[in-house]
């Protein structure tokens, strides 16, 4: 979370991950810097480590509801696509709009700093040889040319025939970039992110015709345990790997045998083992946390997240549309497939703004629309329900259960048709198994 003063208050950027960090960061700024009142809130993503916290910053205006109403006069600015999840980012976008950013501002920056990094200012001395040069042109200009380089060079790889591991393993930076502190790879690494650009362009499949119909990873590995001699010969060997200080390989091996059999305590002891060797030696704070997490994983179960107990307030952020998609997620589409009606939401979003959309469930599939007067007019699906917004979020969560529970909707037609909905919309098990099969 950062904090960008003005004369007299103070703007937050990127409230962190949940309101309780966001609530101490703030404390701990405000004893710091008393007297500054927060004006303004800025997003500079859609990723939850980045909003969570929200609600410690811009508290709800009744205290005693997890319901957010905004002021209707507080100017809300965000570009279009802002709520777009970035499935893989695009490192030759990135690489342009740094190169925009460097025009349009590199001259008269005083302090560049982002979310997950050290802020750099103009006037620093980062290298001594460079005492004279502007900090934040040279840092801009390294991170544009990095990801060019990383696009550029993977794209390179892969038209002479490379695959995205072969290409990860081989691409090294630059000599300037590559001895840059801000270009190592303390969050992610070059290993990960050119495995990322590979599949951007070209999917999950390499071309290779044996991996166009693999076996799922518990029958491959009863195949490959089998195949090297049981269970204890490809443990014996994982210990061999071990040794030779090969743990990534041990640790492709060890897989196999607990995948092939789960109860096998020595395959996971010894998987735990090399797991956190991995760990301790990984520079790449995340890849580090996988292989620790993985290493739990082995030596006490699956642990299921700690979630909030409050969606509310995240499901009154989502545009309708996204609302009925939570849902639609969630079905299971083979018991749904011979059900088929559809439902009207008029949804009033605020006392002065109603949108209208249809969610239809057809042959096991969950989609919606904003209702089209001319072609549904009113009363044509087979349920209608006009409501508040956050009594439509209050039944797709589940906190009211039937429309009829609740006297402010007003409905039309066969309320059964939502219990019918309702019958087939499952519950994520959050605490699934990651490195042992279910």
């Amino acid at each position: 979370m950062s904090f960008v003063e003005t004369d007299t208050n103070v703007v937050v950027i990127d409230p962190l991950i949940s309101r309780e960090c966001a609530h101490k960061a703030l404390e701990l700024y405000q004893s710091n810097r008393p007297g500054r009142s927060v004006i303004a809130l800025i997003y500079t993503h859609s990723h939850d480590d980045h909003f969570g916290g929200a609600e410690a910053i811009v508290p709800p205006k009744d205290p005693t509801s997890s319901t957010y109403t905004p002021d209707p006069t507080f100017p809300i600015h965000a570009p279009d696509g802002f709520m777009d999840h970035a499935v893989i980012r695009d490192a030759h976008e990135w690489s342009i709009y740094i190169d925009e950013a460097i025009g349009m501002f590199g001259n008269e920056t005083d302090v560049i700093f982002s979310s997950h990094h050290w802020p750099t200012w103009n006037d620093q001395n980062a290298d001594p040889n460079e005492a004279t040069e502007n900090q934040i042109l040279t840092l801009m200009t390294r991170q544009r040319d990095m990801y060019a380089f990383l696009n550029d060079q993977t794209l390179r790889n892969l038209n002479n025939g490379m695959v995205g591991t072969e290409i990860a393993e081989n691409l090294v930076l630059p000599d300037v970039l590559a001895k840059s502190w801000y270009s190592q790879g303390y969050y992610r690494s070059i290993s990960h992110n050119v495995k990322a650009i590979y599949h951007r362009y070209m999917g999950w499949f390499d071309g290779n015709s044996a991996h166009l119909w693999k076996h799922p990873p518990v029958d491959s590995a009863t195949r490959y345990v089998d195949c090297m001699g049981g269970a204890s010969a490809v443990i014996d060997k994982a210990k061999q790997y071990t040794s030779d200080q090969d743990y990534r390989f041990a640790a492709t091996l060890l897989n196999h045998v607990v995948f092939a059999d789960p109860t096998n305590a020595d395959a996971k002891t010894e998987l735990a083992s090399v797991y956190t060797q991995l760990g301790y030696q990984c520079e790449n704070g995340t890849w580090r946390n996988f292989y620790l997490n993985g290493a739990q994983e082995l030596q006490s179960g699956p642990v299921a997240p700690v979630l909030s107990s409050d969606q509310n307030l995240a499901a009154m952020a989502l545009e309708l549309n996204q609302l009925m998609d939570t849902m639609a997620v969630k079905l299971d589409g083979l018991d749904a497939q011979y059900e088929s009606f559809t439902i009207d939401w008029y949804v009033y979003m605020s006392s002065y703004q109603r949108q209208d959309i249809r969610l239809t469930l057809s042959k096991g599939a969950l989609t919606n629309h904003a209702r089209i007067p001319d072609l549904e007019p009113d009363g044509s699906a087979d349920l209608t329900c006009t409501l508040k917004h956050q009594d439509l979020v209050g039944l797709v969560l589940g906190t009211t259960k039937d429309i009829r529970d609740n006297p402010d909707i007003i409905y039309q037609g066969d309320t059964c048709k939502w219990c019918t909905l309702r019958k087939y919309l499952t519950v994520p098990d959050a605490g699934f198994a990651i490195v042992t099969p279910d």
